[in-house]
């Protein structure tokens, strides 16, 4: 699943509800994991990512 960020949209919380509905896919095909794509911290628009839990990031060289 691709999307991309709109600035215009983001009190919609568009990215929020792919990634929703990308975890509802995933149960349904008994998938493990979700992808939730690049994240830099920080990032105003992609500070979203961080709130979904567990989640796994590379921080200097080791996961975490």
């Amino acid at each position: 699943i691709y999307h991309f960020y709109d600035p215009v949209q983001k009190k919609r919380g568009l990215g929020t509800f792919l990634i929703l509905k990308a975890i509802e896919l995933a149960k349904q095909r008994a998938k493990d994991f979700v992808y939730l794509g690049y994240f830099v911290s920080g990032s105003q628009s992609m500070d979203y990512k961080a709130k979904f839990k567990p989640h796994q990031r590379l921080i200097e060289g080791s996961w975490g």
